[in-house]
């Protein structure tokens, strides 16, 4: 009797020692898109590029949570090229971007508005099509036409052309949660800030 009280305390131990409420409140996982619209003033224009980060919780203190931008995604929407970046530079002192939410447990599209300058250079899809060449900074959130906006540098270059077909500085571009839901989750609140 006493050999599994002694054993249930320490497995207890052993448990409060691992599990911090830090790691049991993990943030989910984000996708967090950026689109660039033709008139980046008129949210009813035609959507050009669509840039998606895919971002991985590393950790949290406080309400400072730890991400790494673990892909960087690329469409064209005329052509539905799409290409990817699975290391991306992330121009920050630990190579990983660093948000003060307001709930560190509960992330809000409107706190991705500010990405730090993350540059690289993304592989097409199909063989048959150039590399991108790329640069995307936040450099602060708009107040408008989009639901969520954030003022962006962005700059796209299909490696074999002398020209970008992107080079805007502070444009307003669309932000989005694009995080697909995680059955083994409860569900969150509703964040459709779509086209």
């Amino acid at each position: 009797m006493r050999r599994f009280i002694i054993a249930g305390v320490t497995c207890a131990v052993i448990f409060s020692l691992t599990a911090t409420p830090q790691t049991l409140a993990a943030p989910p996982d984000q996708m967090i898109s950026y689109t660039r619209h033709e008139d980046p003033s008129d949210p009813t224009s035609p959507v050009t590029h669509c840039i998606k980060l895919d971002l991985k919780y590393v950790s949290m203190n406080g309400n400072d949570v730890t991400w790494d931008v673990s892909e960087v995604l690329i469409e064209r929407c005329s052509t539905q090229t799409k290409w990817s970046d699975p290391a991306p530079n992330v121009d920050t002192l630990n190579g990983y971007w660093v948000i003060s939410h307001a709930d560190g447990n509960d992330p809000q599209v409107s706190e991705f508005t500010e990405p730090p300058l993350i540059d690289g250079t993304a592989d097409p899809e199909k063989p048959s099509d150039d590399d991108m060449v790329f640069e995307i900074l936040g450099e602060s959130t708009g107040t408008g036409p989009y639901t969520v906006t954030s003022i962006m540098d962005l700059y796209l270059r299909e490696s074999l052309e002398p020209n970008p077909e992107v080079d805007d500085n502070d444009e307003p571009e669309e932000v989005n949660d694009d995080t697909p839901p995680d059955p083994q989750r409860i569900p969150r609140k509703e964040k459709n800030f779509g086209l």
